[in-house]
Parts: C-alpha cells; structure tokens; sequence
C-alpha cells in the first residue's frame, strides 16, 4: 500500500493522523522516543532506550508513504515513572522495568552527587583563586604606595641636602667671597651681591 499525500486519515504522506496525536501526548517511535526521554530525564540515550525497551511500545501507528506499521514508545510516562512516581505508583509496573528505574535513579542520583561535589569543590577552587588574585593585587598597591613613599623621602632627603649645600656655600662665601664660590652661588640661582649684604 502507498499513501497519497494529503490522503485521508493521513498527515501529508509521513505519518497518520493518530500518529500525530500520539506524538503530541509524548509518544514517538523508538529512535525518536530516546532522545525525548533522555532530555526529559537527564539520562543517557541507552538508558533511556534501555527503560523503553523495558516498558515496551506503547501503541503502533501507521508512518511513511508506505504504511508501514510502526511502534510508538511512551517517553512521558517514562519520565514520569523517572521523576515523579512515588514507590506504590512503581509497583503497577513489571519487576524488570522497577528495576531499570530505580537503577537509573541510583545512578542519576549518584551522578547529581557527584556533580554538587565537583561543584562545590570548583567553587571553593574559584573563591580561593579569587582571595590570591585580591591578596596578590593589595600587594602589589603595597608596593606601589612603598616605592611612592620611597621616592619621596628620597626627594625630600635630596632637598634637605641641597639647602645644607646652599648655606654652606653662603657662609663660605660671606667669609670668604672668591669668584669660585659666586660661580657656584649664581649655579644655584642666587645673586652673590644679595647674599654679601645678608639678602
């Protein structure tokens, strides 16, 4: 049998109409159906297959321009059994789809532990980093304001030195005025005439 397009009972010529609503309920084919129930859950796509499997298809439909007859898995409810069902709503379904599910759930669980440990640990790592780059950079702005302060005493040290040069000089030369000694006044912007009458 080959559909047409757009025949009766089908949606273009991919899938019937039923297949459409089922999909719409959470209900795919098996390959599609994995990767629903995989994203829903947060689990890998062979444990979700592997829960599909174990649940079994949940209905069929026709699909393809063929009518083929293809089975439609319940990725919903699936998911629900995942993260919803409560322990007495697990004991509607088979021994073997119990045991996926709380195997999953172990090992998702497991795997959220694991990943608030490592969460907690690279958060501990970043707020440690963060106090080494704060302590690193305080000591640096304490070198800073050392190597200022450094800077000016040494200025403050080389004036003091120049005016006890300068008085010197003045008081040589008062008592004893040479042409060397006014060269060297005048190099210090003083006027020898000013400093022999005492300016």
């Amino acid at each position: 049998m080959k559909v047409r397009y757009n025949q009766s009972g089908y949606c273009g010529s991919s899938r019937s109409v039923r297949a459409a609503q089922a999909e719409s309920l959470g209900r795919y084919p098996l390959t599609r159906a994995v990767g629903e129930l995989a994203g829903l859950a947060r689990i890998t796509r062979r444990a979700a297959r592997s829960l599909l499997e174990a649940l079994g298809p949940a209905e069929w439909h026709h699909t393809s321009k063929h009518a083929n007859r293809t089975d439609y898995y319940d990725a919903a409810h699936a998911a629900w059994l995942l993260d919803e069902a409560t322990d007495e709503e697990l004991d509607d379904e088979t021994d073997h789809v119990i045991a996926f599910v709380r195997a999953i759930r172990a090992r998702r669980d497991a795997e959220r532990a694991a990943y608030e440990r490592a969460l907690r640990a690279a958060e501990k790592a970043r707020a440690k980093r963060e106090a080494a780059e704060r302590a690193e950079a305080e000591a640096r702005r304490a070198e800073a304001a050392r190597l200022v302060a450094e800077r000016e005493a040494a200025r403050q040290r080389a004036a003091q030195e120049r005016d006890r040069q300068i008085a010197a000089l003045i008081e040589r030369y008062r008592r004893s005025p040479t042409e060397g000694r006014a060269q060297a006044l005048r190099q210090y912007g003083l006027d020898p005439a000013a400093v022999l009458a005492g300016g």
